[in-house]
């Protein structure tokens, strides 16, 4: 059954690709054609790594980010738009190879985190992206380096023992980036809202006050995208 929607969603990618305004080169419409392969060996080995009475939620939970995948490149290449499908096809290529080597009984938490994150704007172009991403991520890093820099001596030897910090940061983009992958746009606002108030609040506390402003905003945002 798997293979099956997986060989209607190529279909669809190759539809796309022909409806195309500017006609994809012959070498992007082949890395279309190895992506779908690629995502055929994620879904056998998460269907091979899951045992059988946990197979129909894996199904489930596997199709729903493969085809996300596939809507963003039919997207992308239906807007015969070359550079944004090859960025594209690079993050997914590289979120399937990590959920293809991930220990089986991490491989859908992998998927979760690496498909997610492909399916969200490039920080590394902002800020010619998602304005709002772009303000966000900038207000999220600001906020970050204000309490690592307003830590006293003390705080920051038990920072490295403490995962604090590197917790919240990693909880604040997966938020974000599962709301992008859920594609709903009132959804991405309110996260995004959510986490500019989150940083905003620790900006402004005294230094004193930053990790545990943090603590409190970002659990509080976080709850925004559950």
């Amino acid at each position: 059954m798997a293979k099956i929607l997986l060989l209607l969603s190529l279909t669809f990618a190759i539809v796309a690709a022909e409806a195309s305004t500017q006609p994809l080169s012959p070498a992007t419409k082949k890395s279309i054609d190895d992506l779908t392969l690629l995502f055929q060996e994620v879904i056998d080995s998460i269907n091979t790594a899951t045992p059988p009475a946990k197979k129909p939620e894996a199904t489930r939970a596997s199709s729903k980010h493969i085809h996300t995948a596939e809507l963003d490149v039919a997207k992308a290449a239906k807007a015969g738009d070359e550079k944004k499908l090859a960025h594209l096809i690079l993050s997914y290529r590289m979120a399937s190879t990590m959920v293809i080597h991930a220990p089986p009984a991490e491989k859908l938490k992998v998927m979760e985190d690496t498909f997610n994150s492909a399916a969200a704007p490039n920080a590394l172009e902002c800020p010619n992206i998602d304005k709002a991403y772009c303000e966000t991520r900038s207000k999220l890093n600001t906020a970050i380096l204000g309490v690592v820099a307003a830590a006293s001596p003390e705080q920051k030897k038990l920072g490295d023992k403490d995962s604090t910090l590197p917790k919240s940061m990693h909880t604040a983009i997966s938020t974000i980036n599962k709301a992008y992958a859920d594609g709903d746009d009132k959804e991405i606002a309110r996260v995004l809202a959510a986490y500019n108030k989150a940083a905003d609040s620790v900006i402004a506390a005294p230094p004193s006050d930053k990790l545990k402003v943090m603590k409190s905003t970002f659990k509080h945002a976080a709850a925004s995208g559950a």
